[in-house]
């Protein structure tokens, strides 16, 4: 559990790009965003696009690094 005023730090694989060079279980920024809803006390307070190093991708996997801050 997340005490008030803690932060969560999510990092994921993206959805952008073309369908090779995306991981496993893709996430689009809306779905990341509607997973960490105001009504149940979450504030995102960012999302910046990443890449993960991986074993299928020289240049690494797109991804989404998300700061999410418990109210």
């Amino acid at each position: 559990m997340t005490a008030h005023d803690g932060n969560v730090y999510v990092l994921c694989f993206s959805d952008v790009g073309p369908p090779d060079t995306r991981g496993p279980h893709p996430v689009s920024q809306e779905e990341l965003r509607g997973s960490f809803d105001r009504s149940r006390s979450w504030s995102i307070t960012a999302v910046s696009p990443e890449r993960l190093r991986t074993r299928f991708n020289e240049e690494g996997a797109p991804a989404w690094l998300a700061k999410i801050k418990r109210m």
